[in-house]
């Protein structure tokens, strides 16, 4: 799967791209919104985008409004450290595209859970269920 990692923590980039990586992912890193929006831009065809929701210049928000208008049918996961107002922001994430949320720090394992709820998962449940 193709994913692009949105953060400006460079720390946080390296370490979850050796994590999906691992899983057999091709990862593109940016740095910052938009960068993360001239990849897409560019043509490059993203199955996932996992984005910070705090970064400078272009926030994880206007990342979402922006990625979705360009690909509306890309999976997006918003990842966040910013404490007390995190669940509200998550829940604003989710109503303009973002397909599920990561409250920092989290595992290797929890990411990789995600990514596998957000692909995978997300179709197995629209499915519309036959017999009783």
């Amino acid at each position: 799967m193709k994913i692009l990692l949105v953060d400006d923590d460079e720390l946080f980039r390296g370490l979850a791209s050796k994590a999906l990586e691992k899983a057999q992912h091709q990862i593109t890193v940016a740095s910052n919104g938009d960068e993360a929006i001239k990849a897409v831009q560019n043509g490059d065809e993203f199955d996932l985008v996992i984005t910070d929701m705090f970064m400078p210049n272009k926030d994880g928000m206007e990342v979402i409004r922006q990625i979705k208008a360009l690909r509306p049918s890309v999976k997006l996961i918003v990842v966040s450290s910013s404490g007390a107002a995190e669940y509200s922001s998550f829940k604003i994430a989710e109503t303009i595209g973002a397909n599920g949320s990561l409250q920092k720090p989290f595992t290797p394992a929890q990411l990789l859970e995600k990514v596998r709820e957000v692909t995978v998962d997300e179709g197995k449940n629209r499915q519309p269920r036959t017999g009783n």
